[in-house]
């Protein structure tokens, strides 16, 4: 695939919903949960959106190389839905329940009013590290996609312009040779079942 070059313009967008996702992801990484009861009550409430949103913002910054500006959730949700369909996802969310991997969080968006269950400390962290695992699968999958398309110069360069907690921590991290067996999964199902180009929401 030709790579992409992008105007100073989209660039701008593109770093801002990748920083939008990869703060989301940084905030999930660092929830504490602790043996009190009012911080496991607190934290319940944050990880589900956070997950939810670092996948949300990840899927954006996917669709916007390819001129689509979708901001409605519901066609976002649908949109990774499709992609989860047609195998995008490959082998890195291998679970069925994460078929769509935001099922689990669709009913956790910030405006839906819905509680995450009460839990204890152990089921707690376990819950978190098991969303955790799921938004890096996502992420791993959609920034493989970008870094193909705008060509890795460029895909490190927005990485260098972010804060020194994402440029030096788990964003970096993901920058390695596991990209290279990632593309390899996506490339014959590049972007399946696009949205058309509809008004932005």
């Amino acid at each position: 695939m030709k790579t992409l070059s992008l105007s100073c313009a989209d660039h701008a967008s593109l770093a801002k919903l990748l920083l939008n996702a990869w703060s989301a992801e940084y905030a999930l990484r660092i929830v504490p949960v602790t043996n009190g009861p009012y911080e496991c009550e607190q934290a319940r409430y944050w990880t589900f959106p956070q997950a939810y949103y670092a996948a949300m913002f990840s899927a954006r910054a996917v669709l916007l190389l390819d001129g689509i500006d979708l901001r409605n959730l519901e066609a976002l949700e649908q949109q990774m839905h499709q992609w989860s369909i047609h195998g995008v996802y490959g082998p890195y969310l291998e679970s069925d329940t994460f078929n769509n991997p935001l099922a689990e969080l669709i009913p956790h968006r910030l405006q839906s009013g819905t509680k995450p269950p009460v839990v204890n400390r152990t089921n707690a962290e376990a819950r978190q590290r098991r969303l955790v695992d799921v938004v890096a699968s996502v992420a791993l999958v959609h920034e493989a996609y970008i870094a193909d398309r705008i060509g890795p110069p460029a895909y490190q360069a927005l990485i260098d312009a972010m804060p020194s907690y994402l440029r030096e921590g788990f964003v970096a991290a993901r920058l390695s040779s596991n990209f290279v067996a990632t593309l390899r999964q996506i490339r014959p199902c590049e972007h399946p079942a696009h949205p058309t180009k509809e008004p932005v929401y």
